[in-house]
């Protein structure tokens, strides 16, 4: 009796382990994605920018309207540089899981 009990522990601690490790890699590929999504969302509000530049130069739009479209895109840069440490801390939180 008492051995079913510590080979059932035994299993249990070996599919919370599973399991974990599964959670952890999919979170690091998860973030990895994010960060290429967010290298493109900056390239996409950096063009924008500069049309703003290119339309405040020719009157089209006022300063306000640049301002919005500059706090746009270091909104995106700052955004990839939270994605970026949260990418990092799940990567540790793996090794760490793996005793790296």
């Amino acid at each position: 009796m008492q051995r079913e009990l510590i080979e059932n522990a035994r299993q249990l601690f070996l599919f919370n382990n599973r399991l974990d490790e599964t959670q952890q890699s999919e979170n690091v590929r998860r973030f990895r994605e994010i960060a290429q999504r967010d290298g493109e969302i900056i390239a996409l509000r950096t063009a924008v920018r500069k049309a703003a530049e290119s339309k405040l130069a020719h009157g089209i739009i006022d300063v306000n309207g640049l301002l919005r479209e500059i706090n746009k895109e270091n909104a995106a840069k700052t955004q990839q540089a939270i994605h970026e440490i949260d990418m990092l801390k799940a990567m540790y939180d793996q090794k760490f899981s793996h005793n790296e």
